[in-house]
């Protein structure tokens, strides 16, 4: 083996018994020369060819601009009352999105919460022939609420740390009332609100199928870059 200097010349002694071996000379950038050493022998210079590389195109996407989708009024008109002992149940809208990338950043909601404390999980979903569809999160994100009613400001799920980045044309966004505390008190109350009629969906439990209403859409608005 031997290296060029900075003007491309190399020296390297052949002993007779590799002169019917073969001679490879490269460089980073250009395409490998295989010669003969019998034939390299009776030359002063080498040329190569320099390599054409064919780049596939790089799209970076900055997630910079902020668009919401979703709910668009806020005055509540209609509600849904829920349980809240940790039966895995799940309610929640089908988003339609023009998008062919984007960030989910948030996830608003208004609900009433008579208890002390509730926490609830966050669910993302593929949409199947209409119907809510696998998870989507490998995380679980959970968030704890406390005393809210219909004319509070609407709550959120914060998921800026989360890098949640979707291609979906339609997602699934539902909620769980993963559990609700309330000591010392015998019972209390968690309804979802709506601000308009639409479409839901539902099941009342985790193991239970998936049911549809026209009743109302859930108050759900996404914040999306």
């Amino acid at each position: 083996m031997s290296l060029t200097d900075e003007s491309g010349n190399f020296l390297f002694t052949i002993s007779p018994a590799l002169r019917n071996d073969t001679l490879l000379i490269s460089s980073v950038g250009y395409e490998s020369l295989r010669i003969p050493v019998s034939e390299a022998l009776r030359r002063n210079s080498f040329e190569l060819v320099e390599r054409s590389m064919n780049l596939s195109p790089v799209t970076i996407r900055s997630f910079s601009t902020e668009v919401a989708v979703g709910t668009t009024k806020e005055s509540v008109g209609y509600f849904r009352s829920w349980n809240y002992d940790t039966t895995g149940g799940e309610l929640g809208r089908i988003f339609d999105l023009t998008y062919d990338s984007f960030k989910l950043e948030k996830v608003r909601f208004k609900v009433s919460n008579l208890c002390n404390a509730c926490l609830l999980r966050l669910h993302i979903r593929n949409v199947v022939n209409g119907w809510p569809g696998e998870e989507l999160l490998r995380d679980s994100i959970p968030l704890s609420i406390h005393r809210n009613t219909l004319d509070d400001k609407a709550l959120e799920f914060n998921l800026t740390n989360y890098n949640l980045v979707f291609t979906q044309k339609e997602l699934f966004v539902g909620i769980e009332v993963h559990h609700c505390f309330h000591p010392g008190v015998p019972e209390c109350s968690f309804c979802f609100a709506s601000t308009e009629p639409g479409f839901s969906f539902y099941k009342p439990r985790g193991d239970s199928k998936w049911e549809s209403s026209e009743d109302f859409s859930p108050y759900l608005r996404l914040i999306l870059k």
